[in-house]
């Protein structure tokens, strides 16, 4: 048995996870049958069953949000896609060639996440570029 999951309801619908601490990608974590899983997907998995292929997105984009009105599934490569609308092909090259920077200096530079820039600089996003 899991730990109880608790939240705080904001004001904007936002089901803020109290009980468990985000993992370093920011998504609160939960532990079942000793395997460790974001909370917002194992309970929209309890609602709507499981997935695969599939991401479950935040529409709030707020990785604490823990209500399930708050999320859809989107299959991996359109989930892809959108985030890299979030960058153009020129800030992508901008964040590869950039030595002076580190990578949680471009993260706050170009309003993403560090591990988004590791995964830039790695070819595993934008890879055709």
């Amino acid at each position: 048995m899991h730990r109880e999951i608790t939240y705080t309801v904001a004001s904007n619908g936002c089901f803020i996870c109290t009980s468990h601490k985000p993992h370093y990608t920011g998504y609160p974590q939960i532990k079942v049958k000793y395997k460790k899983q974001s909370i917002h997907r194992y309970l929209y998995q309890l609602m709507y069953g499981i997935l695969s292929n599939h991401v479950v997105h935040h529409r709030c984009e707020n990785k604490m949000c823990i209500n399930v009105e708050h999320l859809e599934a989107k299959e991996l490569s359109v989930h892809d896609r959108d985030h890299h609308a979030k960058l153009s092909a020129l800030q992508v090259l901008d964040i590869r060639q950039d030595k002076g920077h580190t990578q949680q200096d471009l993260a706050l530079l170009f309003g993403i996440k560090q591990p988004e820039v590791s995964r830039i600089l790695r070819g595993e996003r934008w890879a055709i570029l």
